[in-house]
């Protein structure tokens, strides 16, 4: 979905908001800074399985990653986060 957000499709606008109520304050009541982890794993998956994983490559999935969780987390409405720009991989 997030990747779908990325290119700017309905559909996952649509999903997105629904994500943002479920995991927002009114149900689940995920702190947003846990998104990061998220974002994290998420990167480190790709870096692990994709042998054309580049670190442009990288910038593209965190960018894409970041812009859905905030436009997620505004769904829910609670405070959109400032997501780091690029944390080191180990």
């Amino acid at each position: 979905m997030m990747i779908m957000y990325e290119d700017g499709t309905q559909v996952a606008k649509m999903a997105l908001d629904r994500l943002g109520h479920s995991h927002g304050k009114q149900e689940m009541n995920i702190d947003p800074k846990m998104y990061q982890y998220w974002i994290d794993s998420m990167v480190a998956a790709v870096k692990e399985c994709d042998p054309q994983f580049s670190p442009a490559l990288e910038k593209q999935w965190r960018d894409a990653m970041r812009k859905g969780i905030n436009y997620m987390v505004s769904a829910g409405q609670v405070e959109t986060i400032n997501l780091k720009s690029q944390p080191a991989l180990g």
